[in-house]
């Protein structure tokens, strides 16, 4: 039991690489198998007899991504390594590993325990293969082998011999070229494959080339990956990447041809170019400034003809140029913070003042978004110049400024002549008042007048019942005297409304007890009792005898009366319809005017005050009317009346007066 810990015996090795859930391979330090597990030999396809002493370096098994000199391939003491390797099996398929080695002790011997992982590909199986084939025959690989991973290879693969003739053709070269091997075995390739538009000078260049490389393996096709053009059976011609390698078979120089058809690739290139080709065009023949910039530095990477136009710099002056050269707004240090702000938001737009190259200053409205470029970001950026359009603004401002200037005195002008006006009228309608209030007033004055005469001529001859009628006379005439002064005062005070709920029919039944009517016309109560409204029941008497006495007036020969109801959502129809003359259409205009009157006695105010009762509850009035058919007002109030007591709103509103309220008038007189 004095072994080294890493030593096992032989027994149990097989047993130990069998608990591995990956190929695993015991080899020595000159690369010999010494043991295997199952997983190993089933990948290889080999039996454990045939596959131990087999040297997998030797055998072409075996293939080291990263070279390796046999220095290398030596195991070194305590010295373990991760790597990556391409396993061929059997039957020609490669694939990549990730080989993970251990030292280990046996019998007095130091061996390497390796233990693949299949890795991510960065290598194509496609890849391996051609790496395989290209280094036949120093891989030790079976000539049956080279040719089954030959005819695996997707890519056309050639073998020529140093007469440049063909000893071997794959299925892909086939494709590729449109011929069979039987056709192409024992041909020079120049002749297969080289375009015939080529220049004779370029074919005997190629024939120089092979000769060269026949003699000495040098040549310009073992350079590495090159593009040429080749040519189909049928002529046609295409694209092709060639590699080359060199193979010394019995002391002569073959070469093994890997051609690529890159048409798909030559032309996804072209119209990348053709697409760059667009994007710089649009770039400089945009209309606007473009730059493009390296947010790292702040240096300018791309600007357009426009950029260099506006800011004035030369294409060389450009690029030594950063934003903080041109920058006039911000500080530097805001520079840097606000480059990091672009770039965590991904875009942004804002307007800033950038410096010409001569010093002058411009607004720029800035559109920006971050993108990237071999693996780099950088911020593509649009400048729009509105130097011009603020200067437009700021005159304009300063001509908005006039102009409110000039308003505001054409208005203060208005004001003084609007106030001299409204003098002038309120003088004018006070005299119109004062006129009507004189022409109403002098008939009963007139009347008491006289009747004073009456009784002061008389005297004592005066009888009992003659000064019984002249104070009866006097007594009718103050009366009109005081109703007419009344209604100036009603028309002229703010109402105020005391609210309850009112039946309507109620309030109708009252109002025709107040009114005279005469026998020849009749009134028809088509109110419905269910409807209560919320009103100053006051008020909505005096609109109803107002209306009703209307309605009289306007049947001297008899007629009806009739007032019905219609209740809506939330508010209720009143009409009263008579079937009298009807009313003028030059006096409809009018009607609701205050001071204006068709009738011999009154100042006009009925009509007036009811519309001023009726929006004051809210409501309004209409009145429709055909001559010699008769009139119809209807009034619309809500229900529920939102009008608090002793407020009144809608007079105020009436625009049929001229001087918007009589109250004033009459607070003058």
């Amino acid at each position: 039991m004095n072994k080294n810990r890493n030593e096992v015996n032989g027994e149990s090795l097989s047993k130990i690489l069998n608990l591995i859930n990956s190929p695993a391979v015991v080899i020595s330090s000159s690369g010999y198998v010494f043991a295997s597990n199952k997983l190993f030999e089933k990948y290889l396809g080999i039996k454990t007899e045939e596959l131990s002493g087999t040297n997998l370096f030797e055998q072409g098994f075996w293939e080291k991504i990263e070279s390796r000199s046999k220095e290398d391939i030596k195991l070194r003491e305590n010295k373990n390594e991760v790597y990556e390797v391409g396993l061929m099996s059997r039957s020609g398929k490669v694939t990549l590993f990730e080989a993970k080695t251990e030292k280990m002790a046996y019998e007095g011997q130091m061996l390497e325990l390796i233990v693949l992982n299949e890795a991510i590909e960065e290598h194509t199986q496609n890849e391996l293969q051609e790496n395989f084939v290209r280094k036949y025959p120093e891989n030790k690989v079976s000539e049956d082998r080279f040719y089954k991973i030959a005819s695996s290879i997707k890519d056309a693969l050639i073998v020529i011999n140093p007469e440049s003739k063909v000893t071997y053709w794959n299925p892909a070269a086939e494709k590729t070229f449109g011929y069979t091997m039987d056709e192409t075995i024992g041909k020079k390739i120049h002749e297969l494959v080289v375009p015939k538009s080529m220049p004779k000078e370029g074919k005997n260049s190629i024939k120089e080339s092979l000769k060269t490389f026949s003699e000495t393996g040098i040549g310009y096709f073992t350079v590495g990956n090159v593009e040429v053009v080749g040519r189909r059976k049928d002529g046609s011609e295409f694209p092709a990447e060639l590699s080359i390698s060199p193979v010394n078979l019995d002391e002569q120089w073959s070469a093994i041809g890997v051609v690529k058809d890159i048409s798909n690739r030559k032309k996804a290139e072209q119209k990348l170019r053709d697409a760059e080709q667009r994007y710089h065009a649009l770039f400089n023949q945009s209309p606007l400034g473009i730059i493009v910039v390296d947010p790292a530095d702040a240096s300018l990477v791309e600007f357009n003809e426009t950029a260099h136009i506006q800011l004035g710099y030369s294409y060389e002056e450009f690029e030594a140029t950063k934003i903080f050269d041109i920058e006039a707004k911000e500080t530097p240090e805001e520079i840097e913070t606000h480059l990091i702000e672009i770039v965590k938001s991904g875009e942004a737009e804002f307007e800033t003042q950038q410096k010409t190259k001569d010093g002058k200053i411009r607004n720029v409205i800035v559109t920006t978004r971050v993108f990237k470029s071999a693996g780099k970001t950088f911020l593509y950026c649009i400048l729009h110049d509105v130097t011009e359009s603020r200067k437009l603004q700021d005159k304009l401002g300063e001509y908005s400024q006039k102009l409110e200037e000039l308003v505001q005195k054409r208005t203060d002008e208005l004001k003084k002549t609007q106030a001299e006006l409204v003098k002038s009228e309120r003088l004018a309608a006070i005299g119109e008042l004062a006129g009507m209030i004189g022409h109403d007033l002098r008939n009963p004055l007139s009347g008491i007048k006289n009747s004073v005469y009456f009784m002061k001529k008389r005297g004592t001859e005066l009888q009992p019942n003659q000064a019984q009628e002249m104070f009866e006379i006097i007594e009718k005439c103050v009366d009109y005297s005081n109703r007419i002064i009344n209604d100036l005062l009603d028309y002229s005070r703010e109402l105020t409304l005391d609210l309850e709920n009112i039946s309507l029919k109620k309030v109708l039944n009252d109002a025709v007890l107040m009114v005279s009517i005469p026998e020849k016309i009749k009134v028809e109560n088509k109110l419905e009792d269910t409807i209560v409204l919320k009103a100053d029941p006051s008020k909505f008497k005096r609109v109803f005898i107002n209306l009703i006495k209307n309605a009289v007036d306007a049947m001297p020969s008899g007629g009806k009366i009739t007032v019905e109801s219609k209740e809506l959502k939330s508010s209720v129809e009143i009409s009263f319809i008579d079937t009298g003359t009807g009313i003028s259409d030059n006096i409809m205009p009018k009607l609701f005017s205050p001071l204006f009157t068709t009738k011999a006695k009154g100042m006009g105010f009925g009509l007036a005050i009811c519309k001023r009762i009726i929006e004051a509850h809210g409501g309004i009035i209409k009145v429709k009317t055909e001559k010699g058919k008769g009139t119809k007002f209807t009034l619309t109030v809500p229900i529920e009346n939102s009008i608090e007591n002793g407020g009144e709103k809608a007079w105020i509103r009436n625009q049929e007066f001229s001087l918007s309220t009589t109250m004033k008038l009459s607070e003058q007189l």
